[in-house]
């Protein structure tokens, strides 16, 4: 039976107050869930070191619940540290890149969010999900800045990244019904909204995603695509609608 050494007992321990906090995390307990980490922190610093690879990951999980109560300067702070310690340790910057351009990027800052979102999707580590991501994210602050046109190359970018491993079914119909809603909102391109609701609706309906919340989106996805369909074809009916939708999700 092998030894557990105390170097080992407090990586565990680690591991067992992130997995608690993020628990809490996830229910919105935040103040919970930022003590928790924040001993995880202390116990892996001290496991590990303060320069190690998995500090960066408990200052990243940090930064990312003080985003979720919107202290950006809290959760920049914690970015930063991660960013410094992966770069001296010559460790993938992709997610790091993300994470510090979504902070300029929901305090409007977004020329600086521009140079970060960049520099994720040009990283020649990042995987193709990452640069997926990236592209998504940078689409998005197009969209917010009303720029349709650079927001649609962005978008067509992620939707070739994002899902090349076949994982990641709903990150892929998230970026297709953005595309969705810039075709919509230039009130001339009803057909392609259409054709990319539809491609968002599919994979939500084939991918066998088992989250409510999944389901709940589908649903969503459905109505609006009702709608949409209902805009361009004035004579059809709601029994109408749910026969064509049908013949679409099958069609493939």
């Amino acid at each position: 039976m092998r030894k557990i050494t105390v170097w080992m007992y407090v990586k565990m321990r680690a591991g067992d107050y992130s997995a608690i906090a993020d628990v809490h995390r996830d229910a919105g307990n935040m103040d919970e869930a930022l003590a928790y980490y924040e001993k995880g922190l202390k116990a892996i610093q001290k496991a590990c070191g303060k320069d190690s690879a998995y500090t960066a990951v408990f200052l990243c999980d940090i930064g990312d619940t003080y985003k979720k109560t919107e202290d950006y300067e809290k959760a920049m702070e914690h970015y930063r540290q991660a960013l410094k310690i992966q770069e001296h340790n010559g460790s993938d910057l992709t997610w790091s890149y993300i994470r510090i351009a979504r902070i300029y990027d929901a305090q409007k800052e977004y020329e600086t969010a521009e140079d970060y979102y960049t520099k994720a999707s040009l990283s020649e580590t990042a995987d193709p999900y990452a640069k997926g991501v990236a592209f998504y994210n940078l689409g998005q602050m197009y969209q917010e800045r009303g720029e349709p046109s650079p927001a649609l190359t962005a978008l067509d970018k992620a939707l070739k990244l994002i899902n090349q491993d076949g994982d990641n079914a709903y990150a892929e119909a998230c970026v297709q019904n953005t595309l969705v809603s810039i075709y919509a909102e230039s009130g001339h391109s009803l057909d392609k909204a259409i054709l990319h609701s539809v491609a968002a609706c599919r994979l939500l309906e084939t991918s066998g995603l088992p989250s409510n919340s999944y389901r709940e989106d589908l649903e969503q996805f459905k109505e609006q695509l009702k709608g949409y369909c209902q805009t361009n074809t004035s004579n059809m009916s709601d029994e109408g609608f749910t026969a064509w939708y049908q013949d679409q999700i099958d069609s493939e």
